[in-house]
C-alpha cells in the first residue's frame, strides 16, 4: 500500500536526476528548518492517541495517520481547528478510487456514482442506461484501502509543505513511511519512524 507506484521504472529527464534528487532529500533534513520540522514530527508522533502509522494515506476518519499526516494534524490543530474535521479533510483528500466502480468521491452523491452513467468512446461521453458487465452498479462511495498512484505521493508532499515543512521533506517521510518501512505493522511503523526522527535530530 505505497504512494510511490513503480520508482524503478521512471524515465529521468537528465543524467544523475535520481541521484541529485536523494542529495536534496539528505539537505532537507540537516537544515535548520529541517531540524525544527522533524522535532515537530517527533512531538506529534509523541502526541498520538495510539503508537502507530498507517501507510498509503494521510489518514483516516478512525484517528490513523502516517508520518506525514501526523505532523499536519499536529500543526493545524495547533491552529484551533478540531481534530475530528482535520482527520476527516486529510482522509478525503488522500482517499483512493472507489472500490467498486473506480472514481474518486467527488463523482459520488447519495445515489451511488455519477460517472458510471456515462461511457467514454473515442474520447466522446455516451449515456448508457446500464452498468458495464465487468462491474456491478455502483451504490455508494468506499474509499479504497489501496493506493498505488504516484500522484498520491505528490499530493501528501503538498500537504506537508502547507503545513510548514519543505515539499522535499514530506516527500521524503512519505517515501520512509510507505517504502523503507512498507510492509510494518502500523505499530512498528511508528516506533521506526520515532526511531529516525531521534537520529536525525541527533546528526
Amino acid at each position: 500500500m505505497t504512494r510511490f507506484g513503480d520508482l524503478d521504472s521512471y524515465d529521468p529527464d537528465y543524467p544523475n536526476q535520481g541521484d541529485l534528487w536523494w542529495a536534496n532529500c539528505v539537505r532537507a533534513t540537516r537544515g535548520k528548518r529541517g531540524k525544527a520540522a522533524i522535532a515537530a514530527l517527533r512531538a506529534a508522533l509523541l502526541a498520538l492517541p495510539a503508537p502507530r502509522l498507517i501507510e498509503g494515506h494521510l489518514a483516516t476518519t478512525t484517528g490513523d495517520v502516517c508520518a506525514v499526516g501526523a505532523y499536519v494534524a499536529a500543526q493545524r490543530t495547533a491552529q484551533g481547528k478540531p481534530r475530528q474535521q482535520v482527520l476527516q479533510e486529510l482522509a478525503t483528500a488522500s482517499a483512493g478510487p472507489c472500490s467498486t466502480c473506480w472514481h474518486s468521491a467527488k463523482y459520488h452523491d447519495a445515489t451511488g456514482c455519477t460517472r458510471c452513467h456515462y461511457l467514454l468512446i473515442n474520447g466522446d461521453m455516451f449515456w448508457r442506461d446500464k452498468p458495464e458487465r465487468w462491474r456491478p452498479p455502483c451504490t455508494g462511495y468506499v474509499p479504497d484501502s489501496y493506493n498505488d498512484d504516484p500522484a498520491a505521493a505528490d499530493m501528501a508532499a503538498a500537504a506537508g509543505a502547507a503545513a510548514g515543512m519543505t515539499y522535499t521533506l514530506a516527500w521524503r517521510l512519505a517515501y520512509l513511511n510507505d517504502e523503507e518501512y512498507g510492509g510494518l505493522s502500523p505499530e512498528q511503523r511508528y516506533a521506526k519512524v520515532l526511531a529516525w526522527c531521534d537520529e536525525e535530530l541527533a546528526a
